[in-house]
């Protein structure tokens, strides 16, 4: 049954996140600013340090910008650079969801749990975007998720492995 949940919610993400994830074009004005950061790195080859407009842009951290590069490069597309990073990241998040629950209260709590965040509609928007948020949500449920693994499994062991450090 685990198996059978994972697939429907993999094949619900992808449906949701990735289909037809690259048809507009970049309107938003941080889309815009994301291409164009991706755009100066692979035109200058600096990769360390992001650059906007020939400034350094130290205001979001250097790897999303990586993925989305690598993702550009490999696609042609740069709609598709920093949206399938998102959108990936939201399937991600998903996919933590699902565990949480199914840990917390069972299967069927798992599979609503990721079935009612991948269709909550700020959600389903900001999994389509090209923009770092949603990898920073999926960072942040990852981590929070690990942590509170981490602490149940110890007090199950009384004290031992594993260690809580990895989600901070």
């Amino acid at each position: 049954l685990p198996v059978l949940q994972l697939l429907l919610l993999i094949a619900v993400g992808l449906g949701l996140f990735v289909f037809r994830i690259a048809s507009l074009p970049l309107v938003d004005p941080d889309e815009s600013r994301c291409a164009l950061i991706v755009q100066e790195m692979q035109a200058t080859g600096s990769w360390l340090v992001p650059h906007l407009e020939g400034q350094p842009y130290f205001d979001k951290p250097a790897p999303f910008f990586w993925l989305a590069a690598i993702v550009h490069e490999v696609t042609g597309s740069q709609e598709l650079g920093g949206r399938l990073i998102a959108a990936l990241a939201g399937l991600a998040a998903v996919l933590v969801s699902w565990a949480w629950g199914r840990r917390i209260f069972g299967n069927s709590a798992g599979l609503l749990a990721g079935l009612v965040l991948a269709t909550s509609v700020e959600f389903f928007f900001i999994a389509r975007w090209y923009r770092m948020d949603m990898p920073f949500v999926a960072a942040m449920w990852a981590a929070i998720w690990w942590l509170w693994r981490s602490q149940r499994i110890r007090a199950e062991r009384g004290g031992s492995k594993p260690s809580p450090w990895p989600g901070w």
